[in-house]
């Protein structure tokens, strides 16, 4: 956060954007886990070029988030097999990887 809001220091508001968003989420859903279940997967928070504060808030704060700790392996105490570019394994079970792995070498 620290490092966004140095670059651009409009980051403060996209911050407080998410966190109202989150908490009408809560205040709506009333259980943290259905809050955020129903926060990501809004398929309203997926409007491009955003426009509404949900597409902001998950395009701008939530979708760095996620993509900043993949990129530094962040996911590995959830059992996710991942280093920095890469991550190993399938989402389903015996179907093949839908991107790049470890194991990808360039020809």
């Amino acid at each position: 956060m620290i490092n966004r809001i140095s670059i651009d220091p409009y980051y403060v508001e996209e911050y407080k954007n998410a966190a109202a968003v989150i908490q009408a989420f809560k205040e709506e859903y009333k259980d943290t886990d259905k809050a955020y279940a129903a926060f990501f997967t809004d398929k309203a928070g997926l409007e491009n070029p955003p426009k509404t504060n949900l597409a902001y808030a998950r395009q701008k704060v939530s979708n760095e988030f996620i993509d900043f700790q993949l990129s530094m392996g962040g996911f590995e105490v959830f059992g996710a097999k991942n280093y920095p570019g890469y991550i190993s394994g399938a989402y389903v079970k015996g179907q093949p990887t839908p991107y790049r792995t470890s194991e990808y070498h360039e020809q």
